[in-house]
């Protein structure tokens, strides 16, 4: 099916405010995705609250809510975060999200819009199936980028031509849109210097239909709110507080030459085994070649987010029968002449219930089977200790 009408992409505040008809507020990252979140995981209703200002003035009208917000507020808040979203337990209850960017832009589109909705790639199907069932007159995207400083955001952009080409009969291609957001230049500086936890946001922000909800708000509320006019959440996935494989070794030698054992065919080998492709660099292809308890052959693929020499190694990973792929992060700290490597393995909670609890063993297992064989090849690589003392 095709959306007969026009399809208008503006972009901040001031696209906000002139956008007409059916509008969209698009914050990827990551007011849109939580909000998507917060629905999904049974919230009845998030109030939109546009700055600080307007969360005070509204709070004497609100009953007990849980607020999700990276501003700095008076009152008890998560961040905004769609992970801290999948967290909460919100069940049928009230949740405020009020945020830097997309928040104000749908409090701004608010008064002259037929309707506001809210979208992403999480709900980025469920959304094209709403639009193209109502068939507004008008549709305008407005892609929220950073508000304050008055400048785009890639990630909003591209969501933005991705539902465009949904709309207009075009197919949706998750990874090559994926593969832009996580390479462009500005996206890629956050990521090399962000807390784990905020990749671990961005992955959750790329997943495709995590949820069926689309948030549409409701001016007749008091305040208005957004409420789900969706269907159900994806059956037997995001049904779960979110999981995370964690490790910390140290290793005897320093970041760089543990890099290069990371990422070295003939290093790699030496401790991990071959098999494997690695690109290091943001887009590139990761595989491993392996055969599996049955004796079948599988592989595992995953692309390369961010290669930063000497710091952090961060890569998607899926099993070849996985409907949606992990995120696994690996970090380097120096620490008295040897290297802490932290490993992150996450985004569980987006694979089939049944079974999950036995992949998380496994690769648990498997990460402690990989470090120790890392740290044994890096120790019989190591200088002696006078040696790297200098004398």
């Amino acid at each position: 099916m095709i959306y007969p009408g026009a399809v208008t992409v503006v972009h901040g505040m001031d696209g906000a405010r002139a956008a007409r008809g059916s509008v969209v507020i698009i914050d990827v990252f990551r007011f849109s995705t939580t909000v998507i979140t917060l629905l999904g995981r049974g919230a009845a209703r998030v109030v939109v609250a546009g700055d600080p200002a307007d969360l005070d003035a509204m709070w004497p009208r609100l009953q007990s809510p849980v607020v999700f917000s990276e501003l700095d507020l008076p009152v008890e808040h998560s961040d905004n975060s769609p992970t801290a979203a999948r967290r909460a337990d919100l069940e049928g209850g009230t949740a405020v999200c009020v945020s830097s960017n997309g928040s104000r832009a749908l409090r701004a589109a608010a008064d002259e819009a037929d309707e506001v909705l809210v979208g992403g790639f999480a709900n980025a199907t469920a959304l094209a199936e709403y639009v193209l069932a109502t068939r507004p007159s008008q549709v305008t995207l407005v892609a929220a980028g950073l508000v304050a400083r008055g400048e785009r955001a890639a990630e909003d952009d591209v969501f933005a031509a991705c539902l465009q080409a949904v709309l207009s009969g075009k197919g949706l291609e998750l990874p090559a849109f994926r593969r832009q957001i996580v390479t462009h230049p500005t996206v890629q500086a956050y990521m090399q210097r962000a807390p784990v936890d905020y990749l671990q946001d961005v992955h959750v922000c790329l997943t495709l239909d995590a949820w069926s909800v689309v948030p549409r708000l409701d001016s007749s509320s008091t305040p208005p709110a957004l409420i789900s006019v969706g269907g159900p959440t994806a059956p037997s996935r995001d049904d779960g507080a979110p999981v995370t494989i964690i490790r910390r070794v140290r290793l005897p030698l320093l970041p760089d030459r543990v890099w290069a054992a990371l990422v070295e065919p003939e290093r790699r080998a030496a401790w991990w085994g071959r098999g494997i492709e690695l690109r290091a660099q943001p887009g590139g292809r990761f595989s491993e070649a392996w055969k599996g308890s049955d004796g079948a052959r599988r592989l595992t693929v995953g692309e390369v987010w961010v290669a930063d020499p000497g710091r952090r190694l961060t890569l998607t990973w899926a099993d070849d029968d996985w409907p949606r792929d992990t995120l696994l992060v690996l970090d380097l700290e120096e620490c008295k002449g040897e290297t802490d490597l932290i490993l992150s393995h996450s985004g569980w909670e987006g694979l089939p219930q049944r079974g999950r609890d036995g992949l998380i063993s496994a690769h648990s297992d498997g990460w402690d089977e990989l470090l120790r064989r890392l740290r044994g090849h890096l120790a019989h690589s190591a200088p002696q200790t006078t040696e790297r003392a200098g004398k």
